[in-house]
């Protein structure tokens, strides 16, 4: 059992199994929205693209579980890599929840308040996952291409 741990990364393998759980209860919002109201298509395609993307978000994470220890990285550089893919993807998945509460999209940082946390939260989740996609980038090339 410790040999599998090891080969997991056991901290993308918990917070993958949180935002999953978010996932599904953004799944449940969804079908709520659809029998409340099945003429809101705007609140139901928020609510869809919520529980889709935070469902996304979990599997990224669990399937990099396993992928990231066998990196060719630096302690350092693997602990900001799992740090900032878990940190991004609470990030998207919560501007997704708030977008399907508020009814607020958040692609621009004007108020209502709720418009802007969502903003918000969009804009920490895309540059977090933009600086783990390079940092992931690099240290899968670097692991592929080592003697």
């Amino acid at each position: 059992m410790q040999d599998t741990a090891a080969a997991c990364n056991l901290a993308l393998v918990l917070h993958g199994a949180i935002v999953l759980l978010l996932g599904q209860a953004a799944g449940y919002a969804f079908f709520r929205a659809i029998n409340a109201s099945p003429q809101d298509a705007a609140r139901i395609g928020m609510w869809r693209m919520s529980h889709a993307a935070t469902s996304m978000g979990a599997v990224l994470l669990l399937a990099l579980a396993p992928v990231v220890p066998r990196l060719d990285a630096a302690s350092g550089l693997s602990a900001f890599l799992v740090a900032v893919l878990i940190a991004s993807t609470y990030a998207l998945s919560l501007g997704t929840i708030a977008a399907g509460f508020s009814g607020h999209r958040g692609t621009t940082a004007k108020g209502p308040w709720s418009n802007v946390l969502v903003y918000g939260l969009y804009l920490a989740g895309a540059l977090g996952s933009t600086a783990g996609g390079l940092v992931l980038l690099y240290v899968a090339a670097r692991s592929y291409l080592r003697p």
